[in-house]
């Protein structure tokens, strides 16, 4: 499994078509070779405000990435924001009794 990092850089063109030795346009050498990928969207590694501006843009990001993507068998996950939490919680900032639902009042809005 090829796994495309979220760390808020976009990997150029170049990383999505040379595999195995091979140019090709897209994913296909990996859906052709049975390569699977693993595509975190750009939310690792850090903690994020979210508020309506910016979760509009993320979720306008996110539909982008898995349109552009989506037809290859081989992009078998998209990930993100999973390394957020270990951070949260070394800060002391994960509230896990909150169960009123509403994740933009809880002291992690992630």
């Amino acid at each position: 499994m090829l796994r495309v990092w979220g760390g808020g850089i976009y990997e150029s063109e170049e990383l999505y078509k040379w595999v195995y030795g091979r140019f090709c346009t897209d994913f296909s050498a990996c859906d052709e070779r049975g390569i699977l990928v693993w595509q975190d969207f750009m939310f690792g590694c850090g903690l994020y405000p979210s508020y309506d501006r910016i979760n509009e843009s993320i979720k306008a990001e996110a539909e982008y990435a898995v349109r552009k993507l989506r037809n290859h068998p081989s992009v078998v996950i998209f990930a993100g924001n999973n390394e957020d939490y270990q951070v949260a919680e070394s800060l002391g900032v994960m509230d896990y009794t909150d169960n009123s639902g509403d994740y933009m009042k809880t002291k992690f809005p992630a």
